[in-house]
């Protein structure tokens, strides 16, 4: 960057530091501004009139808060003590004062630095000032200009603090001088510190009115409110500990204690119009009547009635903060409009100190007054004759009222629904009224109601509720409210209602009455439904079964059950008919006489039911029905009413049906009913319930434990003659709600890949035998994965990116709030494996490898076993040296899905062309895709190779009758690579030298550490070594048999690998090789 772009920058940035001065100085200490409190200011304001309200934001560090902002503020107070008052949000040591409403947020809401001032809560604008120049006249024009406050000349407030042993009694009594009749105010009221004792960064300006504690409402989460009346003083009161305050110079804490009070017309959330304003050191010398109490004493009750006497006591206090010595008279009055009447003679004003109160009390006879509705007897008390008080008249009078107790009313009751009440049904009526006086209300009086047949005057409430209380409290809809639950002998017709009220002193309104209030409707005379007996008259007797009459033979039947009237009772009714098997009524013994002529018989031949038609009336209205009998043989057995039976899903009942037969033989004789035979006719619907005869009992089971409702079991009785009869017997199997239930067939073993998403339907699966599938809730939890559950859809899914095995909870409710809940086990893989088979029959896949020989290329087999549909079938096959630790040759072979059921062979060629060298390890490992979107992966699988049985061994070199030939007819001997035993030595020598270099070399650039190969995981060499073939070693005699007891005992830094015959093998870093034997001691082989 060019140096004329730099002091461009820099003259910039000097530019913006510059103009910030004026709200933030950042320097660290200025000694410059001495303390302020005693300075005494030149006066550039000029007095409003009124009081000014300001909060102030200020903070140690802040240059301009020190040398403007705070003296400013500062010099206000001191040159218009009475006028002006305000709040410090100071910052000091990195702290502001307590702040529960977060007011300095809302003083700073548009604010870009401080100081920061707030006149009348002004939000932004000329009464919202940022930044202060240096000096004491910062806020004069805010201030003489009225400090945006409102409504001044309609509010005052005034502060009274008094010391009350180790607390301050704070008293703020807020008085409303305005015409409307009653306003609400918020009050702000803080204690704060007059002077602090906590400075700016130069050691000496004091902030004033730092905040310490603020005022607020029961739950400290608020301003107080008042109501006020014009000329009607209110005090709050709050106490605090004087320890709130601290103390300041010789000033003690209670000197410096010091209370800010505004009356605003918002809460602290919102900017308000501010009225007026004050604070303890204001209003040095004020007397107040703070209290006028108005007691009946002749009474309990609030109110009075014209005769009582009543007890009038008025309070004057001193709530200045000088003691007051210069008289004065206080007079007790009964005020009749705008007249005044004194009561008794005055009384002269005590001498009395800070917080001193005086009382003055009359007794007042109302003999002679008159009581009216809502009335109210107003008295007052006077303070006069005062001298030197700062307001000698808005606090110096107290109004109060007594109500007269009067009469209540009662207004006209109101049906709620409609007025004609069928039989069983009730009807609710709603009682108000009025007290007509400010003493009771319609919770405080007691109601009454009554019914009567309309005209007759006859007033009862037998079949009346009483309300339990007062419904819909304190709203306009306020009422109690009777229920009218007429008896079944009621009679039916009009009916007329009324109602009145009685308050808690006992006196009682008038009745208020309605004519013809509501209608009590007739209940038909009805024959019982066999089918459906539930829905007879709430009265009725049990409905008893159908009943059994014989064959052209006068029978009388009871119809108590089978007829049934809502309010006449049996005998009472007139019951006719002109069916020929009619013969009476025997209205005393509520008995109908039939004979029926004949046998009505099914196509299956079993006895039909019969009907008669009948007509019935219970003096009022008609109705007809038919009644149901079971006509019988002569001498057939006879069955009586069978009750019916009733139980719970899932359950089961039994009944002996001995009691409710009889038999006779073919003469009319009585027979025992043990040599009948019962036997189950049918069972009607069949899948609710299985029924059985046992004996004589009858034992109905349910066929499933969600089976229910309503069940007829026709039972058939047979005599030793062979005649027979039938009853239906009714049972009813009851509901019982089931909890949701949760088909987990099939999800006994999920899996999931690792990353993949699995996905489970559970519309299917959640059922609800009882309500609505649809109904059901249904939440799913894991402790791991993503797991969620859309009950729109009903799927499940799940996602886990780690292996493992994982446990989704879940859970399933019904609208009945009965739940179940279950475990779904997920089995999350990387991969499936595919198992080597060890037996050739068992497990996914099998090999062969031949040709595992030194100088071979090995020839492989693979042949899969399992089931398991594959695609993309690689096999990978590695050729590594254990001896070197390096893997030089590798291949991929794809296999064919199919050949892979019978078998494919590959080979696994070095590409040295030399075959398999001493050392050499060939390892495979099969991985494929499954159709079932799984990916599968064997186990590495290694075989080492092995020299060729009848072959020379390469590491051979003695030469004793292995692969030597003996050629020609003279003495030399060659070897079968033609090289002789000098080439061979000095071949093997040069190797030896390479390797020891190889060694120290590699040892020199890892520092001396020794590692160690996975040669299942190794990055194979594909660089075939240097030497094709295997190398010779020079002969050597042959080693002796060496074992060590453990492994502890060999030599650090070899390597294990697994021999061709599954033995262990260790090979030492100084070429030596240990064999593992069953005692885990190692014999050295090479």
């Amino acid at each position: 960057m060019s140096a004329r772009y730099v002091n461009t920058l820099l003259t910039a940035a000097i530019m913006i530091l510059v103009s910030m001065n004026g709200v933030l100085d950042f320097s660290e200490k200025e000694n410059e501004t001495p303390e302020l409190l005693e300075l005494v200011e030149p006066q550039f304001a000029t007095s409003p009139g009124h009081v000014v309200f300001a909060e102030y934001v200020g903070a140690d560090w802040c240059g301009p808060c020190q040398n403007g902002g705070s003296p400013s503020m500062t010099a206000l107070n001191n040159n218009f003590p009475d006028e002006f008052t305000f709040l410090s949000y100071f910052e000091s040591g990195g702290s502001y004062p307590p702040d529960p409403l977060n007011r300095r947020s809302h003083v700073m809401s548009s604010s870009t630095g401080i100081p920061t001032a707030s006149f009348g809560d002004a939000s932004s604008g000329t009464y919202h000032v940022i930044g202060a120049a240096s000096g004491t006249t910062a806020y004069d024009s805010q201030f003489s200009s009225g400090g945006n406050m409102q409504n001044v000349n309609d509010y005052s407030v005034s502060v009274i603090q008094t010391v009350n042993g180790a607390n301050m009694d704070i008293d703020v009594v807020a008085t409303y001088l305005g015409s409307t009749p009653s306003v609400t105010v918020h009050v702000l009221a803080v204690v704060t510190e007059h002077v602090s004792p906590d400075t700016y960064n130069d050691g000496t300006t004091h902030p004033h009115n730092v905040i310490r504690e603020w005022l607020l409402n029961s739950g400290n989460n608020a301003f107080r409110t008042v109501q006020l009346s014009p000329n009607t003083p209110a005090t709050l009161s709050w106490q605090e500990p004087i320890s709130t305050a601290r103390a300041y110079g010789s000033s003690t804490a209670a000197q410096n204690f010091n209370t800010v009070a505004a009356l605003m017309d918002g809460p602290s959330s919102t900017y308000n119009n501010v009225f007026t304003a004050g604070d303890s050191t204001m209003n040095p010398m004020d007397l107040s009547v703070t209290a006028l109490t108005i007691t009946n004493v002749d009474s309990n009750y609030e109110g009075f009635l014209a005769g009582e006497t009543l007890s009038i006591e008025g309070t004057v206090k001193n709530t200045g903060t000088e003691d007051y010595s210069e008289g004065g008279s206080i007079q007790l009055y009964h005020v009749e409009g705008a007249t005044e009447n004194a009561i008794g003679q005055a009384t002269s004003l005590n001498n009395l100190n800070v917080g001193q109160t005086q009382t003055v009390n009359a007794q007042f006879d109302t003999t002679g007054l008159t009581m009216d509705p809502n009335g109210l007897e107003s008295f007052r008390v006077r303070l006069s004759n005062t001298q030197g008080e700062k307001d000698p008249v808005v606090n110096n009078r107290f109004d109060a009222w007594i109500s007269h107790d009067y009469t209540p009313s009662t207004d006209t009751p109101l049906a709620d629904g409609n007025t004609a009440i069928p039989r069983g049904g009730t009807l609710d009526f709603d009682v108000t009224g009025s007290a007509r006086d400010n003493v009771d209300t319609l919770a405080t009086m007691t109601p009454e109601f009554e019914v009567s047949p309309s005209g007759l005057n006859i007033w009862e409430s037998t079949w009346v509720t009483d309300p339990m209380s007062l419904t819909s409290p304190g709203t306009p809809y306020e009422r109690y409210v009777f229920t009218v639950n007429p008896v079944q002998t009621a009679g039916s017709g009009d009916y007329d209602v009324r109602a009145r009220l009685t308050d808690n002193r006992g006196q009682t309104s008038d009745w208020s009455s309605m004519s013809a209030a509501f209608s009590l409707m007739n209940g038909l005379p009805v024959v019982v439904d066999p089918n459906q007996p539930e829905n007879a008259p709430i009265d009725c007797p049990a409905f008893p079964g159908l009943p059994t009459v014989k064959v052209e033979t006068n029978e009388r039947v009871s119809l108590a059950g089978l007829v049934c009237d809502a309010e006449t009772e049996l005998t009472n009714l007139l019951i006719s008919s002109s069916d020929p098997s009619f013969i009476a009524w025997h209205a005393s013994a509520g008995e109908i006489e039939v004979n029926f002529a004949t046998m009505q018989w099914d196509s299956m031949g079993n006895p039909q039911l019969q009907g008669l038609g009948i007509s019935i009336t219970d003096g009022e209205d008609t109705n007809t029905g038919t009644l149901l009998f079971s006509v019988i043989e002569n001498g057939q057995p006879r069955w009586s009413s069978v009750p019916a039976q009733s139980y719970d899903e899932g359950g089961s009942t039994q009944l002996s049906l001995a009691q409710y037969l009889t038999d006779t033989d073919a003469n009319g004789n009585p027979s025992s009913v043990m040599d009948l035979s019962l036997a189950i006719v049918s069972v009607e619907p069949t899948d609710v319930l299985s029924a059985e005869i046992y004996g004589n009992t009858l034992m109905a089971t349910a066929i499933d434990d969600d089976a229910f409702g309503s069940v007829v079991i026709t039972v058939r009785a047979t005599d030793t003659d062979g005649q027979l009869s039938e009853t239906p017997i009714h049972v009813h199997v009851q509901n019982v709600n089931d909890a949701p239930r949760f088909d987990a067939t099939g999800l006994d073993n999920l899996m999931v890949q690792a990353d993949d998403t699995l996905e489970l339907d559970l519309t299917s699966r959640l059922t609800d035998i009882d309500d609505d599938d649809a109904e059901i809730w249904a939440t799913v939890t894991s402790s791991d994965g993503m797991v969620q559950y859309n009950p729109i859809s009903g799927m499940l899914t799940a996602t886990y990116s780690t292996a493992g095995q994982y446990i989704i909870h879940l859970s399933a409710e019904d609208s009945h709030m009965d739940s179940g809940q279950w475990n779904i086990l997920i089995n999350v893989v990387d991969s499936v494996p595919l198992v080597w088979s060890t037996d050739g029959s068992n497990g996914d896949i099998d090999i062969a490898v031949t040709d595992m020989y030194y100088g071979k290329e090995p020839t492989v087999f693979l042949v899969q076993l399992s089931t398991v549909e594959l695609t993309n079938i690689v096999a990978e096959w590695q050729i590594c040296n254990v001896q070197t630790g390096i893997c030089y040759e590798q291949g991929l072979e794809s296999v064919d899905s199919a050949t892979f059921q019978t078998g494919q062979t590959f080979t696994a060629a070095p590409s040295s062309g030399n075959g398999l060298a001493n050392f050499d390890e060939v390892k495979i490992q099969v991985t494929a895709v499954g159709t079932d979107g799984f990916d599968y992966e064997s186990d590495w699988i290694s075989y080492l190779a092995t020299q060729e049985p009848g072959t020379e061994d390469p590491t051979d070199e003695t030469g004793d009758g292995t692969d030597n030939e003996q050629t020609g007819d003279g003495d030399e001997t060659s070897s079968k690579g033609g090289m002789s035993t000098t080439v061979i030595i000095a071949l093997v020598g040069l190797v030896l030298l390479m390797l020891v270099a190889g060694v120290l070399g590699t040892m020199l650039l890892r520092g001396g550490r020794e590692e160690e190969v996975d040669w299942a995981t190794a990055q194979p060499s594909f660089e075939a070594p240097a030497a094709a073939a295997p190398v010779v070693m020079a002969p050597a005699a042959a080693p002796v048999a060496q074992t060590v007891p453990d492994y502890t005992h060999l030599t650090p830094g070899g390597q294990y690998v697994t021999g061709h015959a599954g033995e262990t093998v260790y090979l030492g870093p100084d070429g030596t090789a240990w064999t593992m034997q069953a005692d885990s001691s190692f014999v050295r082989t090479s």
